[in-house]
């Protein structure tokens, strides 16, 4: 039974002409080859992309220490304007004091 009909199906496929044979196998070579082509384009895609992200990180990450030295320098600077106003104030105290006057109205005189 599985003979007749393996018989049956070989001979429908040799009623079939060269040329349609012909024209499949090249349809499917053009298809193989298209899709070959998409594959390899999307992997030169990829690595664009992880070419791109490699340098956006990489400048993130020079900007984020560049932010971090300016901040660090703002800090530097507020802290010396604090202390040197501490000092100005400590003087005006110790002034004061020194003279017997209330440290107070000193301060009250500067603002």
């Amino acid at each position: 039974m599985l003979g007749l009909w393996a018989n049956g199906a070989l001979n429908v496929l040799r009623s079939i002409p060269r040329e349609v044979w012909l024209i499949a196998a090249a349809v499917l070579a053009l298809w193989l080859w298209g899709n070959h082509r998409e594959a390899s384009g999307r992997a030169e895609e990829r690595a664009e992309w992880i070419a791109k992200l490699e340098q956006a990180e990489a400048e993130a990450k020079a900007r984020a220490e560049r932010a971090a030295r300016a901040a660090d320098e703002q800090e530097r600077e507020r802290a010396a304007e604090f202390e040197a106003e501490q000092e100005s104030l400590r003087e005006i105290i110790d002034e004061a004091e020194s003279t017997g006057a209330n440290p107070l109205d000193s301060l009250v005189r500067l603002w």
